[in-house]
This record gives structure tokens, C-alpha cells and sequence, in this order.
């Protein structure tokens, strides 16, 4: 179950941290967790690839903004989608530079 609720749930663009999350409130064992992502890690395209076009596909949508409300909105979004870190935040100030 687990594996196959990662596999489509990413192909949806959702992060490894929501998908962590949605299967611990739906009662699935952090080992399983940690596996089913291990798998789809090692299956899937490199990792900042979803995040990079999640990104540019919300700054186009936002806009004319300032940048640094552009900047923010969108690593809010993709905190929501479960991507977030270090390489998440580089990866959203070269987009928006």
C-alpha cells in the first residue's frame, strides 16, 4: 500500500515530507514509510526536478509581484507540497533571480 501511494502521489507533485506525513496520520509504520520513499527515490527522476517545475509554474502564476513576496509565496507552496530545506530555498532564489 505504501509503495503504491508514494508512486502516485508523487506523480502528482507532492514531497517526500507530505507523503511522510499523509501515511502516519493513515496509520502506516514509520519503517514502511521510510522504505516505500527509499524505492520511489531510487526509481524516480533525480529529486529537484518536480520541485524546480512546481516552482516556475507558480511564479508564473504570480505574477508581477515583488520578488520577495514572489520568493516567499512560492517556497510556502512547496512547503505545502512537502518540499523544503536548503536546496529547496538556492533552488527558488536562482528561479527568481
Amino acid at each position: 500500500f505504501a509503495a503504491n501511494y508514494v508512486e502516485t502521489r508523487a506523480a502528482r507533485g507532492r514531497g517526500p515530507l507530505r507523503l511522510a506525513r499523509d501515511l502516519m496520520a493513515m496509520g502506516v509504520e514509520r519503517g514502511v514509510i521510510d522504505r516505500a520513499l527509499a524505492a520511489h527515490a531510487r526509481e524516480s527522476a533525480p529529486a529537484a526536478e518536480v520541485p524546480l517545475a512546481l516552482a516556475a509554474r507558480r511564479a508564473a502564476q504570480l505574477g508581477d509581484l515583488p520578488r520577495h513576496v514572489r520568493r516567499r509565496r512560492v517556497l510556502a507552496y512547496l512547503a505545502r507540497r512537502g518540499f523544503s530545506g536548503r536546496e529547496v530555498s538556492e533552488m527558488v532564489g536562482k528561479l527568481l533571480a
